[in-house]
């Protein structure tokens, strides 16, 4: 899509080299742009200016209206991940699907919102044709849970999947907890501004953790990748922190559904097991040095 300013150029470079408008000017050099020919504030450049912003505004909403119909295709387009994570947030608990003889589809009569229980949802592509689907409520705060075990949920999920999927592709499904984080740094920290266990001087908030924390739930549930350098930087940005290390390799430590146990993370990159993480009760040991 154009910018303002490039709308605006080319109407004047069509305008100054109109015979008509250079006649009724008298504008003889061949080199003359519109610039130098009129003054900003002239009636011209007003109108110019008006003409531009409708046109650019024109643009906008139909680059707009095209983006969010893209956006609808990939969504609707059966198959996609859009599709499947939309199929899943579709689910409504103790409710009978209905079949529709003429789209050959499974689907509910009516939308009921509260029975919406499906908050997180996300696909993974398994091996060969097959897909992994990972799935979560939402606790009073909006962060993902898993649905209990002993749930009957559970099974008015798994039921609702067997109707609704692609016929004959291999599907999987689970929900689990966040993965939970351990984590032990050293923060060299401004006394100015923070105290020796990191709150602030002024209403006494970790910095650390709340920094921590949003890195870790801005991670897009189910795909997103946890960095080490990515993590660290979140810490170091936050206020009062004047440097953030580590003196062991097992300065990050995951303890997930699967692998109960926490064990040190080595590589660089991780991705949860259970779609989300979240730093466990006790979880983070920082070890506040004074930059004095």
């Amino acid at each position: 899509m154009r910018t303002l300013p490039e709308i605006q150029n080319e109407i004047k470079a069509n305008y100054i080299a109109d015979t008509t408008v250079r006649t009724r000017y008298s504008i003889t050099d061949p080199e003359a742009t519109y610039d130098e020919t009129f003054s900003r504030f002239s009636i011209e450049s007003v109108i110019i200016y008006i003409v531009s912003v409708a046109i650019y505004a024109v643009e906008f909403l139909f680059a707009k209206h095209s983006t969010e119909v893209e956006q609808r295709e990939d969504q609707m387009r059966i198959g996609t991940i859009g599709w499947w994570r939309n199929l899943c947030k579709a689910f409504q608990y103790g409710y009978e699907l209905t079949y529709d003889s003429e789209t050959n589809l499974y689907k509910y009569a009516d939308v009921d919102e509260d029975s919406l229980i499906i908050k997180f949802a996300e696909v993974r592509e398994g091996v060969g044709a097959g897909v992994t689907i990972l799935v979560n409520e939402a606790d009073e705060e909006g962060n993902p849970i898993a649905i209990p075990i002993d749930s009957p949920k559970r099974l008015a999920f798994a039921a609702y999947l067997s109707k609704v999927k692609i016929a004959g592709m291999p599907l999987t499904w689970g929900s689990y907890n966040p993965d939970q984080l351990r984590i032990t740094l050293n923060v060299v920290y401004d006394p100015l501004v923070l105290n020796g266990t990191g709150g602030l001087l002024v209403g006494g908030v970790s910095t650390v953790e709340s920094s921590l924390q949003a890195y870790l739930t801005n991670l897009e549930f189910g795909s997103g990748v946890l960095n080490k350098t990515a993590l660290l930087n979140s810490i170091e940005s936050a206020a009062g922190v004047v440097d953030v290390y580590f003196t062991s390799e097992s300065w990050l430590e995951v303890s997930t559904d699967d692998t109960p146990e926490f064990t040190a993370v080595l590589e660089q990159n991780i991705q949860s097991y259970g779609g989300s993480f979240r730093l466990a009760v006790g979880g983070l040991n920082v070890n506040y040095i004074a930059n004095v």
